[in-house]
């Protein structure tokens, strides 16, 4: 409920538009809304609501988790992106039929 609260935020942060239509933005009620905010934001409120695990009620988020998430954006993004190769079929060259 959170995660999807958050992105829904990031997504309707901007005016979104539409042909003629244009729908007003988050940054229209808050104008120096950023996505870092919203990421605070909810980061903060799973520090606040809790849950049941292993039948006991804890926070969702303890500070000694919320400590080990990285607040920066990474240096270099091109390690977290994922390398898809053609399947082996498609990456020999094809000969024409005789």
């Amino acid at each position: 409920m959170i995660f999807g609260g958050a992105a829904l935020a990031r997504f309707l942060r901007k005016r979104k538009e539409l042909g003629s239509f244009t729908t007003p933005g988050l940054v229209d009620l808050f104008p120096k809304i950023s996505d870092t905010a919203i990421g605070v934001t909810a980061a903060v409120m799973m520090l606040l609501m809790t849950g049941t695990k292993d039948g006991q009620r804890r926070p969702l988020l303890t500070w000694t988790e919320a400590r080990t998430i990285p607040w920066d954006s990474p240096p270099n993004r091109a390690r977290f992106m994922v390398s898809i190769k053609p399947p082996s079929s498609l990456a020999s060259p094809r000969r024409s039929a005789p």
